[in-house]
């Protein structure tokens, strides 16, 4: 898209150029950049809207041609609409401005028909294919890895396992163990096989029968950053935000998405870099300052670092300036408090202050954590809470960060309640299901705000 939309707004300029500055021997007005800045914005808009690009291989191609002229015209017609309401259409060239409709068309026609032939080559070379996990049994089970098969052979869809249930029809309570005992061992199979492979896609495919082993797979599958699917509908899963998931011909009901899309991460990477970029070349001076205090104040290492659970339960070490007497990070580590004793005098203030989680922005630049994500809890911490609280290991469907909208809103520093945890779990669930790239850009402008009005406690 970024490709197209450019080539767009290169031919604008080189028509603006050659038709009126060679064919018209005059000078263009100011306005043409406002011009091309208002068709440029709509063809985003309109193609964004469309799945201009993620539909590229779907069958009726004369009907997404006809679609593209469409968007065109519509992006072409709100900028003329525009232009003569602020009674600026008199200082346009018509025309460069029909020049520059039928080539931006030609432009996105050509490219849509390079992009299918480019995205069809690569998918049969093996290429952009969406690795699957299958988990079900009976004859949906069957079905779904027979149809997935098809679209195998066809390019878009790779099968990377395929997990049977050992559905027993009998209910009396012993079976009933053994079956949650089965299911939980290809669960706990699919999560690792998800850890440290390329899944993204996790498709459940269960007899109408099964609805309790459906919903408990899909409450443990909850857990991580992977769609989950499952084939077919089932009455009592709540299926409100459900979307089709489509894998060439076969379809399944998606319920639950990749909480940050594909583009969303690229975005978020960028933001990440330039910013943990700035923050360390601003907070440079100061954090050697901060070294030297610590190194004066009491002996130990100048940073501290620890073990905690990162995107998709992978263990990180996270720096922090070392604020204790004590370096914890083993299957007890005691929180600090108010008037901690272990907390040295230069840490109560950098703990105060915030000013101790400085390097990890380091993390961020390793690719460990992110700006603005949950915030990461010692492992024996984390241990205790996902244990506690049902929702709790879903944070991890996402980097966690330097700050959240759980700081934000009120909760950093020492929990003294399980009640506490679980509002910040859920501000944190929050954020992930609505993550846009103007609320990380809230969040980070609202954290030093917040950080001074409300300041932690030791």
């Amino acid at each position: 898209m970024v490709v197209d939309v450019a080539l767009v707004v290169v031919s604008a300029v080189l028509i603006k150029y050659l038709y009126i500055s060679l064919y018209l021997d005059a000078e263009a007005s100011s306005s043409y950049a406002s011009c091309i800045l208002i068709v440029t914005v709509s063809l985003l808009a309109g193609l964004r809207r469309q799945n201009y690009y993620e539909d590229i291989l779907k069958p009726g191609v004369w009907r997404g041609y006809f679609s593209l002229f469409l968007i065109v015209a519509f992006a072409f017609g709100l900028s003329l609409f525009v232009l003569f309401a602020i009674k600026a259409s008199e200082l346009f060239s018509r025309g460069w401005f029909t020049s520059w409709l039928i080539v931006t068309y030609a432009i996105l026609l050509v490219t849509r028909v390079g992009w299918r032939t480019a995205y069809a080559r690569l998918l049969k070379n093996g290429y952009l294919r969406t690795a699957v996990i299958v988990i079900g049994s009976g004859e949906p089970l069957q079905n779904t890895v027979a149809r997935l098969r098809d679209e195998e052979r066809r390019g878009p869809v790779s099968i990377a396992a395929v997990y049977a249930l050992n559905t027993n029809e009998a209910r009396d309570s012993e079976s009933q163990i053994d079956r949650n005992s089965h299911l939980d061992g290809c669960l706990q199979q699919i999560v690792m096989q998800c850890q440290t492979n390329s899944v993204s896609d996790v498709i459940v495919a269960l007899p109408a029968s099964e609805k309790d082993t459906l919903c408990r797979a899909v409450a443990h599958l909850r857990l991580l950053p992977v769609n989950v699917n499952i084939v077919p509908d089932f009455g009592e899963l709540d299926l409100s935000s459900g979307t089709v998931r489509s894998y060439g011909h076969f379809g399944a009901i998606g319920v639950q998405r990749i909480p940050i899309s594909e583009w969303g991460v690229f975005v978020k990477k960028i933001e990440d870099i330039v910013i943990a970029t700035i923050a360390l070349f601003v907070f440079a001076p100061a954090m050697c300052l901060i070294a030297i205090a610590i190194k004066v104040d009491s002996p130990g290492p100048v940073f501290f670092r620890q073990r905690r659970h990162g995107f998709n339960n992978k263990i990180i070490h996270v720096l922090k300036f070392r604020t204790m007497t004590v370096l914890e990070d083993g299957p007890q580590v005691v929180q600090a408090s108010k008037s901690d004793s272990r907390v040295t005098r230069v840490g109560r203030i950098l703990r105060r202050t915030s000013l101790d989680e400085l390097p990890q922005f380091l993390n961020v630049l390793k690719g460990d954590m992110s700006v603005v994500g949950p915030r990461p809890h010692a492992l024996a911490h984390n241990d205790y809470y996902s244990r506690l609280l049902e929702n709790y290991a879903r944070r991890h469907r996402v980097k966690p960060g330097i700050t959240g909208w759980a700081q934000i809103n009120g909760f950093r520093g020492e929990v003294l309640e399980a009640s506490q945890m679980e509002q910040r779990v859920k501000l944190d669930l929050e954020y992930i299901e609505n993550w846009a790239i103007w609320l990380d850009i809230k969040i980070i402008l609202m954290t030093p705000i917040y950080g001074f009005i409300s300041p932690k406690a030791y």
